[in-house]
C-alpha cells in the first residue's frame, strides 16, 4: 500500500494547529500535564476531594461524640437538679 500525499491538502495545516492546541489544553506548556493543563487540573482536584473527604471522615465522628457527650450532660444535669 502506498502511502497518502497530504502536502497539497488546504486543511491539513489548519488540522495540525488545532491538534496542537488541544494538546497544549490537555498537557500544559511542557507536555507531560505534570506543570499545567487540563490533566494537572483535574489532578488537583481530585487531590483537593480526597483531602476532603478524609478530613471529614476524621472529624465528623469526632464532632457527633463531642455533640453526644455534651447534650447526654445537659439533660442528665437538668434532671439531677
Amino acid at each position: 500500500m502506498a502511502e497518502a500525499d497530504y502536502s497539497n491538502c488546504p486543511s491539513c495545516p489548519e488540522i495540525k494547529k488545532k491538534i496542537d492546541r488541544i494538546d497544549l489544553a490537555l498537557l500544559g506548556e511542557d507536555g507531560t500535564g505534570l506543570n499545567g493543563g487540563i490533566v494537572r487540573a483535574i489532578t488537583d482536584l481530585q487531590k483537593k476531594s480526597k483531602v476532603s473527604a478524609s478530613w471529614a471522615s476524621f472529624a465528623k465522628p469526632i464532632a457527633i461524640g463531642a455533640v453526644t457527650s455534651i447534650v447526654t450532660f445537659l439533660l442528665t444535669y437538668a434532671l439531677a437538679h
